[in-house]
């Protein structure tokens, strides 16, 4: 049937809605440059490392001749509204299970399955982790457009999707780059509490709630923990007001089903180490670790004063 026909059966099998396939050339660098130059990677200093890598596939998997960007619909109803005060808003995609643990393994099946039908064929896996322009590839694949807060937009799916990679080291034909369908619209740029999109395509992290609450370690400044509100972990104001994403479809998935958790601000303000292990044992919220959650937890209950 192909290795292309196949790669794609085998990725709609295992849950993803859709695939793209790109040429392996190099990434243009001009803009990854400029972020770091600016400083707005803040303290995530993995991203200063070697930055080649992340523009250069051939450097990640000798003789990378395709990307396969995969794209992976998460549940998008809120767990908490941002009127309950008491309560700790996190971010959508975190209110299940933890997505690399999920998507890692279907990766690797689709790549196995793949090889046991051409046993030449070579590839490796990501799932939002290593030096891997997700958003790049997968406009460049077809599978939506770059939007004004960075984020990849699908005209069905909107952004509440995650993206996925197989490199491989067989030359597949590649899809077109998606049109951009944002327009003049800027109610993501508006809509940002901290105005961390400081222009289109161009995310200022130090100012971003997501990282201030996740990738951030030291302790949060002022003016910007006020304006956090109850954000425990994560943020979604650039989602929800997104023309796209009010029109995307809900998803049901078993994998990625939202886990009924207690995400009241005074329960969470007591957990032990032992309680916090447990409770988000498979959660992407155990990425703060306890001092993260609970710098963030205690941000939320001063801001319940203003």
């Amino acid at each position: 049937m192909g290795i292309k026909r196949a790669v794609r059966e085998l990725a709609l099998e295992e849950g993803f809605k859709e695939a793209g396939f790109a040429r392996a050339g190099k990434v243009p660098g001009e803009k990854l440059a400029r972020w770091l130059r600016l400083g707005y990677q803040g303290e995530m200093s993995y991203m200063e490392r070697s930055p080649e890598r992340r523009l250069n596939p051939s450097l990640l998997l000798e003789g990378a001749a395709t990307v396969v960007s995969l794209l992976y619909p998460y549940p998008h109803l809120p767990a908490v509204s941002p009127a309950e005060r008491e309560m700790g808003i996190v971010a959508r995609y975190a209110l299940g299970k933890d997505y690399h643990l999920v998507l890692e393994k279907k990766l690797r099946r689709i790549l196995r399955n793949a090889r046991e039908k051409y046993p030449e064929l070579n590839g490796r896996c990501y799932v939002d982790y290593g030096p891997v322009s997700e958003t790049y590839w997968a406009w460049q694949s077809g599978l939506g457009w770059i939007g004004k807060n960075s984020l990849l937009l699908s005209r069905e799916f909107g952004s509440w999707f995650f993206l996925a990679e197989i490199i491989l080291d067989t030359e597949l034909e590649p899809g077109a780059p998606s049109p951009d369908y944002c327009g003049s619209c800027t109610a993501c740029i508006d809509a940002c509490p901290t105005s961390a999109i400081t222009e289109p395509g161009m995310v200022d992290a130090r100012r971003c709630i997501s990282y201030l609450t996740i990738e951030h370690h030291s302790p949060i400044p002022g003016p910007l923990k006020m304006k956090m509100g109850n954000r425990i972990f994560g943020c979604d104001i650039c989602q929800e007001v997104c023309p796209w994403n009010r029109q995307a479809a809900e998803v049901n998935d078993p994998h990625l089903k939202p886990v009924p958790r207690n995400y009241s601000l005074e329960y969470l303000a007591g957990l032990t180490a032992e309680e916090f292990r447990e409770v988000f044992r498979q959660s992407p919220v155990k990425r703060t670790g306890l001092e993260g959650l609970m710098r963030n937890v205690e941000a939320a209950l001063e801001n319940q004063n203003y």
